[in-house]
């Protein structure tokens, strides 16, 4: 928990200036920003015109919330790893989340947007998807169903993140923080049926999309 306070200042001086340098960076990406609150957009502009190196520490600061990124479901992935075991998990849960995390990923993607400015979501994709390999694997879950999932799944993640209209892309960002959420259901669920915590953080857990 200190661990993600420590983070939280780093997180607002990075957006606001991830989304300055964005601006000054083409005509597009300056489009993209007048979308934003006319006090947002005039403080960002602001911090990116007083220093010339502005663009450079916000990429630096997003490097860095992506390392700190890996501090979320990695612990998870690495208990399940140690102990052989993922019966207090449900497969559910991160499929959802990978789905998710997908949506940002793409959105941000299509939208140009510096690596910086999402690498720590594209991180956390990468952690939830080796989650659910492991969830799948030690829960004996490795059959045809998860195959056809996962080419589904790698079916609508090629299509978001080369062929989808504006609006669908628009939606799955719209849609994805209701995924998180909902990615918790199955687990509280289970949880509740074993009257046990479960094998899921409840520091993780809190993580939006």
């Amino acid at each position: 928990m200190l661990k993600l306070l420590l983070l939280l200042p780093c997180v607002g001086v990075h957006a606001r200036l991830g989304a300055a340098s964005a601006a000054l960076a083409s005509p597009s990406a300056a489009l993209e920003l007048t979308r934003l609150p006319r006090t947002l957009t005039a403080e960002t502009l602001q911090l990116a015109a007083a220093s010339p190196d502005a663009g450079l520490i916000a990429r630096w600061l997003g490097f860095l919330v992506g390392a700190g990124s890996l501090l979320l479901y990695t612990p998870i992935a690495a208990r399940v790893y140690r102990q052989r075991s993922a019966d207090g998990l449900t497969l559910s849960t991160w499929w959802l989340k990978l789905l998710s995390y997908t949506c940002s990923d793409a959105y941000s993607f299509r939208n140009g947007y510096p690596l910086s400015t999402y690498i720590e979501t594209l991180i956390i994709t990468v952690e939830a998807c080796g989650v659910l390999l492991l969830v799948a694997h030690f829960q004996r879950r490795l059959d045809a169903a998860f195959a056809g999932l996962a080419l589904s799944y790698l079916a609508a993640a090629t299509w978001a993140l080369s062929a989808a209209p504006p609006e669908a892309i628009a939606l799955g960002q719209s849609a994805a923080t209701a995924l998180n959420t909902c990615a918790l259901l199955p687990q509280i669920a289970q949880n509740a049926a074993r009257r046990s915590p479960g094998g899921f953080s409840p520091v993780t857990a809190t993580r939006p999309a």
